[in-house]
């Protein structure tokens, strides 16, 4: 039904594609629009268990479409720097397809208000969010992407200038260490940190964690920390460290 990707080599594994759309704070839905004519729009979004929900108004072109055809795709760009040197650009995108659906009323949108919610304000308090969404609630059309179809891909040039991780080695960096401040290592959860200088320094940004324990932690528990367990994933197979 769907087409195989025609450079399998730039193709990212499903599980560095569902990070991106965890990740990623907007994407673009495309819909089959009036008379025919695509329609694509810019749309903020939350990624849950294969689905992805979106959030707008009760009428208009994006309502109508969806109402029309259910068949859609949602794409997520993660980078996308021109390299003038090369005539070329360093992308990393996703595309989701799908059937979309309008959310009915009950405890299934309020679900996905609610993740929609904590996504782009996660500090307010329950009171401020739920008064909110009971005010918003309303007037507002939930809509939910289920996903049949994904691909990720990744420019080649990406591909080659992966570095390691300096507390699980894997190969999750876009650039050296170095350059990385702040950067939070998805298969150990460790945050890179400037500061830090030999594996015995004490790291503010990691709750004061030093890199060799960092490290014991990694291969006892697959983790910078114990309790960061349920943050981290796998490495994907270009991720993965030398043996």
């Amino acid at each position: 039904m769907f087409r195989e990707m025609r450079r399998k080599n730039q193709r990212m594994e499903d599980a560095r594609s569902i990070e991106i759309l965890e990740k990623g704070s907007y994407g673009v839905l495309a819909l089959s629009g009036d008379d025919g004519y695509p329609y694509a729009v810019p749309m903020s979004y939350i990624y849950d268990s294969g689905k992805i929900y979106f959030h707008g108004a009760k009428e208009g072109h994006r309502f109508d479409a969806v109402c029309q055809n259910e068949k859609a795709s949602f794409c997520v760009v993660e980078q996308d720097e021109v390299v003038p040197e090369q005539y070329a650009t360093h992308y990393r995108s996703v595309i989701a397809f799908g059937r979309i659906r309008i959310m009915e009323e009950g405890a299934e949108k309020r679900l996905a208000i609610e993740l929609l919610a904590d996504k782009y304000h996660p500090k307010a308090t329950k009171e401020f969010r739920n008064h909110t969404i009971e005010a918003e609630m309303p007037a507002l059309c939930m809509f939910v992407l289920e996903i049949e179809h994904l691909t990720g891909k990744e420019a080649k040039g990406l591909r080659e200038e992966r570095y390691a991780c300096p507390c699980c080695g894997n190969y999750t960096y876009n650039m050296p260490a170095q350059k990385s401040h702040g950067f939070i290592c998805p298969v150990c959860f460790w945050e890179n940190d400037r500061l830090v200088k030999s594996e015995e320094d004490v790291s503010e940004a990691n709750h004061g964690l030093t890199l060799f324990e960092a490290r014991e932690n990694y291969e006892k528990f697959g983790a910078c920390a114990e309790r960061m367990v349920s943050y981290v994933r796998p490495p994907v197979n270009a991720e993965k460290k030398k043996a």
